[in-house]
Order: C-alpha cells, then sequence, then structure tokens
C-alpha cells in the first residue's frame, strides 16, 4: 500500500510519499522540486497539480493573493496581454485598480502540461488532479503529448 502525505507531515514517516504542490506564488518551481528530490528522493513524491487563479495586491509580502473563479479571471483579463513564467511555470498579468497594482497568476493546460514535463525529466512520476479544479481543461489535458 502507497500511503501519500503532505509535505507538513513527511517527518511522520520515511517511507510515505510526499505531496508537493505546484502552485507557488512565487521563487522557482524547478528549484523547488529539486529542493523536494534533496529532501526525499524524486521516487517519495508526488505533485498536487493546483490549478492556480490568484490576483495579488502588490506588495504581497506574504504570498498571499485572493483566488479567483474562471469567470473572474475572464473578467479581469479582458484584453490583457499575458505572460509566461518560465520560474513560476505559470501565465500572468497585470494591473491597477483602486491606485493598486495587481499581479495575476493562473494556469492553463499548458502551463499545467509544462508542471508535468519537468517533475517527468526529474524522476517524478506520480500526480494528483482534483477533478472540480479542471474539470473546464479536462479533456485538453488528457490530449496532451
Amino acid at each position: 500500500v502507497r500511503i501519500f502525505i503532505p509535505e507538513a507531515l513527511s517527518q511522520l514517516s520515511g517511507e510515505a510519499t510526499v505531496v508537493i504542490s505546484t502552485a507557488l506564488s512565487g521563487g522557482n518551481l524547478a528549484g523547488r522540486l529539486e529542493e523536494a528530490i534533496t529532501a526525499y528522493g524524486a521516487n517519495r513524491l508526488a505533485l498536487d497539480v493546483e490549478l492556480l487563479r490568484m490576483d495579488f495586491a502588490l506588495p504581497a509580502f506574504d504570498g498571499k493573493g485572493t483566488p479567483l473563479t474562471e469567470e473572474q479571471l475572464q473578467q479581469l483579463r479582458g484584453g490583457r496581454m499575458t505572460f509566461f513564467s518560465r520560474e513560476l511555470c505559470a501565465n500572468y498579468f497585470s494591473y491597477t485598480a483602486d491606485g493598486k497594482a495587481h499581479f495575476v497568476v493562473f494556469d492553463t493546460a499548458a502551463t499545467i502540461e509544462r508542471k508535468l514535463q519537468i517533475a517527468d525529466k526529474m524522476g517524478i512520476e506520480a500526480a494528483f488532479f482534483l477533478y472540480p479544479e479542471i474539470k473546464g481543461i479536462f479533456r485538453e489535458l488528457l490530449s496532451q503529448d
């Protein structure tokens, strides 16, 4: 039987599979996974592939943002240009509202596929998806090579 535990409980077992989130608000996904591999070994890791949609009012010192629904994301996005962050392995755009700068980070099927490719190259072979989170892009994820 394979047991999966969140990273916060990793000290409880030297054999359980440690679940690492792919939703980052800062830093570098590849670096984060390398740290986890060093700590636990690739064979003891599984990804929690979260569909990230977060709005950060800047400065966001605590790394906490406001979760967005797909509808809210699309409304904020409007005609804004979006960009891809290689470090976060997610898309982003910025806007200003009420005199505050905002930074919005979000995933698509393509960014999730890229996260899985990075993990696969590092030897991480397990990943979890919560269907309610990804149901809007589920078919697109399945069609990715």
